[in-house]
């Protein structure tokens, strides 16, 4: 399996990746549920400057999820 590579993604593609198990919309909810339930993940988020409609991760805040959730 390739390294996981930190760079932009779509919500749904990095949804995919951490739920490759699931469907697309299963893999979203289960994902956004990460982020809100995450102890501290969505306030480092909204620092990097992420808004709930937003629907691209920047490379910063991929990282951010990674140091929370671990690597897909």
């Amino acid at each position: 399996m390739a390294k996981f590579k930190i760079e932009e993604y779509w919500i749904g593609d990095l949804a995919q990746l951490y739920y490759p198990d699931r469907d697309y919309k299963s893999a979203l909810r289960l994902f956004d549920k990460d982020l809100c339930c995450t102890r501290g993940l969505w306030n480092a988020l909204r620092t990097q400057g992420y808004k709930p409609r937003d629907r691209l991760f920047t490379r910063s805040q991929v990282r951010i999820i990674v140091k929370y959730l671990g690597e897909p």
